[in-house]
Formats: structure tokens, sequence, C-alpha cells
């Protein structure tokens, strides 16, 4: 028995995990981290269709939060004192107006990788399972995501299969 046990623990040490480090799409490239503030699944938006706001100050921030929390119990809470606007913004994705509940929004990757001036951002965009039994109830599934400031000067994000959800030109 103590053989095999030594013999995982080699194992271990000349093939290390795949989490550690970084991943095969930031090799050589600049990354930033990148923090989750809120998310929910009953966001109100004036729009039906998917859709990112960016936020570079507390007031307009506090004023969109507000906005996209009305309804909620408990969504009124002051979360500007998480952000330091002077070293980072807020990226808020909206997926838009879902029949059921089951969709929702994740963070795929604690950082967003600079390249050519776009920082790209990984967020998994979940569906219900085919044939689920789901509440019968709209839902806007958001995510409110801390970005530093850093050199670029548009948003790309991306959705868990690679492909291109949204693209966002920030005002410099």
């Amino acid at each position: 028995m103590p053989y095999f046990i030594m013999n995982v623990l080699i194992f271990m040490l000349i093939f290390p995990s795949g989490c550690v480090g970084t991943d095969s799409y930031s090799k050589g490239q600049q990354t930033l981290e990148v923090r989750v503030l809120f998310k929910g699944d009953q966001c109100r938006s004036d729009r039906l269709n998917p859709h990112a706001i960016w936020i570079e100050d507390s007031d307009q921030f506090k004023k969109t939060y507000a906005h996209l929390t009305k309804h909620i119990i408990g969504g009124q809470q002051d979360l500007s004192s998480l952000v330091d606007f002077s070293r980072e913004n807020i990226l808020i994705v909206v997926m838009g107006q879902k029949p059921t509940g089951g969709y929702g929004l994740e963070l795929n990757r604690e950082f967003a990788i600079i390249s050519d001036d776009t920082a790209v951002l990984r967020v998994s965009w979940i569906d219900p399972p085919k044939g689920a039994l789901l509440p019968q109830i709209i839902t806007s599934p958001c995510l409110a995501i801390i970005v530093p400031k850093g050199p670029f000067s548009q948003i790309h994000l991306l959705d868990q299969d690679t492909h291109l959800r949204m693209q966002l030109r920030i005002k410099k």
C-alpha cells in the first residue's frame, strides 16, 4: 500500500493539475482579475434583448442598480462601497427577458484577457435543461462584474462555448 501512495504522489508532482497557472487562452497575454459584484434572475430592464451596461462612477451605479433591483426585496442595498471607482468599473450583463425560470449568467473565468485594445471576458449563458419542470415566470437574469481599468476600449463577452455573445465599445 505505501508503494501505491508513493506512486500517486510522484505522479502528482510530475503532472501538475490543470488548474494551476493560466489557461491556453491567456498564455503570453495580459490579464486583469475580475470579480462578481452581484447576480440575479429578476433584474428589471427596459430592454427585452441581451445587453450590457458599462458603469464608471458611483452615482451612475447607484441609479442603474436601483432600477435593476427596484422590485426585489433587499435589492436596494448600497453595493457601491465595494468598488473603488478610481481603479475599477462595473460591467452589467443582462440576459434579456426569458419565459421561465432556469436561465442564468455565471462568470466563467475570474480574469479578462487583454488583446489588441479589447478585454475578453467569459460568461456562461445558462439555459434550463430540455424537458425540465420550470416555474412559469418571466425572468431577466443579470450579472454585475467588477473590471479593473486597463488598456482597452472595447469588451467582448464570450460564452462557455467561446461564441461571441456581445461587444461593447467604451468611450474614453
